[in-house]
């Protein structure tokens, strides 16, 4: 649906005289659904029409405010006229059709003050009361809450979500904890926190070793770890050549510390130095295979690009390139979010910041104004308290 959208886009952008074409034919395809009573295909057009409009047209404000009438045909239609049995292959639609509603909104609301401020408020208040509504639409109102300045009624608003998150964190199962993290991030850029939402993401990063990943890994820790450090990068170098995967590798180099580990005598220096290498190794396993990707492109967020995240949409990101694109005239290359929308950043990784990851270490600023590492548990505690919630319910630090 999305790639014959993007297609249909670039040819108006091309060809402008095609858009009173193209808008006859869905109109068209519309009554004859409605009249056929085809609300499944009624729905599907009521949705592309608004797309056309809010995207193609966004510059007539008519136009755009015709798109948010035609979402929310769309989304009667799928819930009031479209039977039961029939409901659950229009899930897709339904959640983008509410989901450029609340988008739709935002932007009204964005400018808004007073009487229509509160009004559109109210709109989303409503839309959020829905059982079968998008979680995007409760993001949406609390980013809006964030924008006004009304911090407390964003918070009080996605509360329940960070408890959510937080559960996930102190589950036993330590490999989802990327989805809470996810989560967190998600919750601080809808409060306003970008700075600690920036931290939670460099907590996320796409699994990679190699020779200059595992010299980093023991850069900065106690100088007794230096002949380790010497004896994995020789294995490294001798049996980790390119063909192999990094995981591969990585098993290379771990094999070897255990070997090692095993050989050293018990309560010797050498088990110590082992054992603290083998404790660094095995924290590869909480790392995940991929990180956050552009919402536009697919390309994931690397050590080359910065990213941007919509402050008002929910989980929207997109590169630099899309969001160039985006900020350009040639907006029809990115056919999600809205250049009338504010971002916050996320720099390229890094080597320094992937090996913060590997080992959970979160930087903040210390007291003399200098840069402290600590533990995302004693991070996380001081979220807690300013939410409102209890670190001890979680035994954060």
């Amino acid at each position: 649906m999305l790639a014959m959208f993007k297609a249909l886009s670039s040819l108006i952008q091309s060809s402008p005289e095609y858009w009173p074409v193209l808008q006859h034919e869905l109109e068209s395809a519309i009554e004859s659904a409605r009249a056929a009573n085809k609300y499944d295909d009624l729905a599907i057009f009521l949705f592309q029409l608004g797309n056309a409009m809010h995207y193609l047209r966004r510059e007539v404000p008519d136009d755009c405010a015709k798109a948010v009438g035609y979402w929310r045909e769309c989304l009667a239609t799928v819930r009031d006229k479209v039977p039961s049995a029939d409901q659950k292959g229009l899930k897709f639609v339904e959640k983008q059709a509410l989901d450029h509603l609340s988008i739709g909104y935002s932007e009204t609301a964005i400018h808004a003050e007073g009487a229509e401020l509160a009004d559109i408020v109210e709109k989303l208040q409503e839309a959020h009361k829905e059982d079968r509504l998008s979680s995007s639409v409760k993001y949406v109102l609390a980013s809006l809450y964030t924008s006004k300045g009304q911090l407390d009624k964003a918070r009080d608003l996605l509360r329940s979500e960070m408890v959510t998150a937080f559960n996930i964190l102190v589950d036993d199962d330590i490999g989802n904890d990327w989805q809470g993290f996810v989560a967190i991030r998600h919750l601080l850029a809808h409060t306003g926190d970008y700075e600690n939402a920036r931290k939670i993401s460099f907590l996320i990063p796409a699994r990679k070793f190699n020779g200059e990943v595992l010299m980093a890994l023991f850069a900065d820790e106690e100088p007794s770890l230096e002949i380790a450090r010497e004896t994995l990068a020789a294995v490294y170098e001798r049996e980790c050549t390119g063909d192999r995967t990094d995981a591969s590798n990585l098993q290379a180099v771990l094999g070897e510390a255990q070997r090692l580990s095993a050989a050293a005598e018990p309560g010797s220096e050498e088990a110590a130095i082992y054992s603290k290498v083998l404790m660094i190794l095995n924290q590869f396993d909480y790392l995940i295979d991929s990180t956050y990707s552009c919402n536009n492109c697919n390309r994931e967020w690397d050590y080359e690009m910065c990213f941007h995240i919509c402050k008002y949409c929910h989980s929207m990101d997109l590169c630099d390139v899309c969001y160039n694109d985006l900020q350009s005239d040639n907006t029809t290359k990115v056919l999600i979010c809205s250049k009338l929308h504010d971002w916050w950043e996320l720099a390229p990784w890094t080597i320094a910041s992937y090996v913060r990851a590997w080992k959970r270490l979160i930087p903040v600023k210390a007291e003399d104004g200098s840069e402290e590492l600590i533990d995302p548990s004693k991070w996380l505690g001081t979220i807690c308290e300013q939410w409102g919630l209890s670190k001890s319910d979680w035994n954060f630090e």
